[in-house]
């Protein structure tokens, strides 16, 4: 792979990292919004439920679930790609105009 084509990958996996990091925003953005619409009693309801019960519960899932994910052999190559790719962008100097 030629150093511009390295740069183009590169180029796109930020596009694409940026993409994913809109879409959680705009998830966190409804699911505020849906929160702020809730009666006062079913705020407190949900708040008590998720601080006493459920917090620990979410974090506990979330990191197994995670881990697990990322320990998959696709995941791990993909991510390894992705820091050779990171390191040789980092190493090569931008092409004048760039």
């Amino acid at each position: 792979m030629s150093d511009h084509d390295q740069f183009a990958f590169t180029d796109l996996l930020d596009e694409m990292e940026a993409a994913e990091r809109g879409k959680l925003d705009e998830h966190r953005t409804k699911l505020q919004g849906w929160f702020d619409m809730l009666p006062p009693q079913q705020k407190q309801q949900l708040g008590e439920w998720m601080y006493r019960q459920e917090w620990l519960t979410c974090q506990a899932l979330s990191a197994a679930a995670c881990d697990w994910y990322h320990s998959q052999p696709e995941q791990v190559a993909v991510r390894e790609m992705v820091a050779g790719l990171t390191a040789a962008a980092r190493k090569a100097p931008k092409e004048a105009g760039s």
